[in-house]
């Protein structure tokens, strides 16, 4: 059995390669296809299980797949992953950005809608079948041909867009490395980074420490490493990825932004951030800049006298006239071992990947218990 389709608990990573990127996912979406068509045809009165239930039932095992596909794509982005991804992307995104403007499903779905027996759900069941109604409707379920053609392209064309500017990003963090033999130049670095630093170096054939822009070694080497000048290189390398040359986004940007608007325009909206905040817990635009006006207001002050105690901090003991962008990390390490005796580096042996894991799991048990 194709190891992405598998319904184990624990999702067997260690077995899937590309070749079974591009078998799964044409496979579980002619299924889901099937599933749905079944729905739509049923010849049964419109209830809350043979709709609203028996819909996320037929998207469960493509959710599934295509959740395990995305994540080893992030993890685990050789070209081989990259290419199997990119061919089954397309039919990915043709699939979603159809289902919310299917009409044959969204009729079924509105015969329960318009019964009364969808006045009679309550609690869990109430809500689950709002939030799928509400769903179809945002996304262009009502609108018509015209509009809801031009939805889909949008959302396929957004799709592909929102893909290659993860990857830009991706390959111009990988085209940076720096490799380090002084040993002034790793001074303050932790035992661990140092240890990780080596063995990339080796692995890649390499004499003394190799950095990339990856977070294990970019948020440490901001935090801990003595040398300004190197983390002056490393943070201006990490703030301009993708911003030059081959891997240039800028283009991109424009493009997605365009769409979006355009996106939002056609589904009603007056931009995209009303769509999007639209689900989200402050509901609107205006209620998001009424939120950041308080917040900075209230916190404002606090923050003004913090960053002037780090300022005295940093020209006082770390003899940095002036802070800039890539001291405050190291500074605010100094400064809490300073104050309070405190490196963050000695709490790593309590959170090892076992005793992390232990921990996510009990807490998931005694929050919604989960074993």
């Amino acid at each position: 059995m194709n190891p992405i389709l598998s319904q184990e608990f624990k999702i067997p990573f260690a077995k899937i390669d590309a070749a079974d990127i591009k078998t799964a996912i044409p496979e579980v979406l002619l299924s889901t296809k099937q599933k749905i068509n079944e729905l739509i045809q049923s010849q049964e009165p419109a209830s809350y299980q043979n709709t609203i239930v028996a819909l996320e039932a037929s998207l469960e095992p493509l959710n599934r797949a295509v959740t395990i596909v995305y994540h080893l794509k992030g993890v685990k982005n050789t070209p081989e992953i990259r290419q199997a991804f990119n061919a089954v992307l397309e039919d990915i995104s043709s699939f979603y950005a159809s289902l919310g403007l299917n009409q044959d499903l969204w009729q079924r779905l509105k015969e329960f809608a318009n019964s009364p027996d969808s006045d009679k759900l309550e609690g869990i069941e109430k809500r689950h079948f709002e939030k799928t109604i509400k769903s179809f409707k945002r996304s262009g379920a009502d609108l018509d041909e015209q509009a809801r053609a031009k939805i889909k392209a949008i959302r396929v064309e957004l799709s592909e867009l929102q893909n290659k500017f993860s990857e830009n990003v991706l390959d111009s963090s990988n085209q940076f490395e720096m490799i380090l033999n002084d040993p002034d130049e790793l001074s303050g670095l932790p035992d661990s980074v140092l240890q990780m630093a080596k063995e990339d170096a080796e692995r890649k054939s390499l004499s003394g420490y190799r950095f990339s822009l990856q977070a294990p070694y970019y948020v440490p080497f901001l935090k801990y490493a003595d040398n300004r000048e190197l983390r002056k290189k490393m943070h201006q390398a990490y703030a301009n990825r993708a911003s030059f040359g081959q891997y240039d986004n800028e283009a991109l940007i424009d493009k997605i932004l365009v769409l979006r608007q355009e996106l939002a325009k056609t589904l009603g909206y007056e931009n995209f951030a009303e769509y999007q905040l639209e689900e989200r817990m402050l509901s609107s635009a205006k209620k998001v800049r009424k939120f950041q006006s308080e917040l900075y207001n209230k916190t404002y002050p606090f923050w003004q006298k913090e960053i002037k105690d780090l300022k005295e901090f940093s020209k006082n003991q770390l003899k940095i006239n002036k802070l800039e962008a890539w001291d405050v990390a190291y500074a605010i390490e100094k400064l809490k071992l300073s104050k309070f005796s405190f490196d963050g580096e000695e709490l790593r042996p309590y959170f090892s990947l076992d005793s992390a894991q232990r921990g996510l799991f009990s807490i998931a048990n005694k929050l919604f218990g989960i074993r």
